[in-house]
């Protein structure tokens, strides 16, 4: 009986601590979500580019969407590249391929 319940308490220790170590730290000056919409708003910038390039070459639907989504990657390789070219880690790796991204 005393293994089930070193078990038991094992188990109770497990799920109590579980939750707790799930949560993200909160970010008191929202440095975080700043960050994320600066990153959404520069996607956003270059898939326009790509989309309005593509469409002054004359191309529509199903095309234009594969071309906007090869453009995009493509821009995404040039900055990653740049950034393993300055050997940039963490982030300073973000913030170079997200300032690179809104350069385009």
């Amino acid at each position: 009986m005393s293994n089930f319940r070193i078990v038991g308490v094992a188990v109770t220790l497990l799920l109590a601590v579980t939750p707790s170590l799930a949560q993200s730290p909160t970010d008191t000056d929202g440095s975080q979500s700043a960050r994320m919409k600066q990153e959404a708003q520069g996607k956003q910038q270059n898939k326009r580019a790509c989309r309005e390039e593509a469409k002054s070459a004359g191309i529509r639907g199903v095309e234009l969407r594969n071309r906007v989504k090869v453009c995009q990657a493509e821009a995404r390789l040039a900055c990653e590249k740049k950034a393993a070219e300055a050997r940039a880690s963490g982030p300073a790796r973000r913030e170079l391929i997200d300032s690179c991204l809104k350069e385009l």
